[in-house]
């Protein structure tokens, strides 16, 4: 039961930090649809590769999910958007260092779901993520303005805090 309340106040947390204020109303970001198909795409991936960590070692799973990701960026780079190339030096510098991240990070969950319950693996990084996520968006906001348009007001920085309280606290009912 803590678990479906657990994911419930994650839910809200997500739409509270999706709402953003104008003058007349509030109104709930058309992102939040994005990001929820994304984190079904993700918790399936995790599912996965739990499934499959119980029966063979990470190394191959990491071989052939690096071969999946690498065709697709073969079948995006060939159907490309003409405005990327116009950047394409810079895009490439931007999506090697993400990319980068994102397998050292891809690494340490794979290898974090091959000992432990992928629900509590999962749980964590949802939970820790935007945390995470809010203090370097703040620090490039800071002293990089030009890099992200993130709201840095009072209210919509309580907002972000109380969103990310939520998620937090429905990661950890999880656990």
């Amino acid at each position: 039961l803590s678990a479906y309340i657990g994911i419930a106040i994650i839910v809200a947390g997500a739409i509270l930090i999706s709402v953003q204020k104008t003058k007349n109303h509030s109104w709930l970001n058309p992102v939040i649809f994005f990001a929820l198909l994304a984190s079904f795409f993700f918790a399936v991936r995790t599912v996965l590769v739990k499934i499959a960590t119980d029966h063979i070692s990470i190394w191959p799973i990491l071989f052939w999910i690096g071969v999946g990701g690498g065709a697709v960026a073969l079948v995006f780079l060939a159907i490309h958007h003409p405005h990327i190339r116009k950047k394409a030096k810079l895009g490439i510098k931007h999506t090697f260092l993400v990319g980068s991240f994102n397998a050292v990070g891809f690494f340490i969950f794979t290898g974090a779901i091959a000992i432990g319950p992928a629900s509590i693996v999962a749980a964590i990084t949802t939970g820790s993520e935007p945390i995470f996520t809010f203090l370097l968006a703040i620090l490039l906001t800071r002293y990089y303005p030009a890099s992200l348009h993130e709201e840095m007001t009072p209210g919509a920085l309580t907002q972000k805090i109380a969103a990310m309280g939520l998620i937090v606290a429905g990661a950890l009912l999880i656990i």
